[in-house]
């Protein structure tokens, strides 16, 4: 029972220490990096504490690139520094994104030791590059792409309104072709009738005025 409640203070102590220790922004992204070109980022660190209170700055991972300025700082109590944050990719990493962790941790001011308190982490990513020349060129390359690809939309949507506008114009010439055919083969229509009506009418006023003339015949 007492080893539960020593560990519960254990951990209780620990867990003030850590709140303590306050970090902005919580996320540091470098975007993109070019190898041996430094790149720098900065972040803010806050000594919560009614101490003042000693800190140290690491990472675990690709310790090799990166450089914090200050590495170790003391801040006194209620007070904030900033901290520098160098990155410098060597020639020979391969190009490609990056997740690591910054850590802050509570030192101990006399022997110069890492407390038993837990470590604040800042979320950090980057992507390594080969060179800031090829970087641009691939950004010049894909805005190029981008314009001549938005230039061909625009043309094949000009085009195919063209088109449209073209068919809609050829079908109405057609129609009134077609409309103009028709009253032509009407009108033939109409005359030809005409005509026959006229000749019968005609021959029939002959023969009756040829049968008006006959005198009968005497037996």
């Amino acid at each position: 029972m007492r080893i539960i409640i020593f560990l519960f203070l254990i951990f209780l102590l620990t867990f003030t220490t850590a709140n303590a220790i306050g970090v902005s922004p919580a996320r540091l992204d470098f975007g993109v990096v070019p190898k041996e070109i430094p790149v720098e980022r900065e972040f803010s660190l806050f000594n919560t504490q009614d101490i003042e209170t000693n800190y140290l700055v690491y990472t675990n991972n690709f310790e090799e690139w990166f450089e914090f300025i200050p590495q170790k700082v003391s801040i006194p109590a209620g007070q904030s520094t900033n901290i520098r944050v160098i990155v410098n990719i060597p020639q020979n990493v391969s190009s490609k994104t990056y997740h690591t962790n910054i850590y802050i941790k509570q030192i101990d001011s006399k022997i110069d030791q890492i407390s038993l308190s837990p470590a604040v982490a800042i979320r950090t990513t980057l992507v390594v590059a080969d060179n800031e020349n090829k970087l641009r060129n691939n950004n010049i390359n894909l805005s190029l792409k981008e314009i001549k690809f938005n230039l061909t939309k625009e043309i094949q949507n000009k085009a195919s309104k063209n088109n449209t506008s073209e068919n809609n114009s050829l079908f109405k010439i057609n129609s009134n072709v077609i409309k103009q055919n028709n009253s032509q083969n009407n009108f033939a229509e109409i005359d030809a009738k005409g005509l026959i009506i006229a000749a019968s009418v005609f021959f029939a006023g002959i023969l009756l005025h040829s049968f008006k003339k006959v005198e009968p015949f005497d037996l």
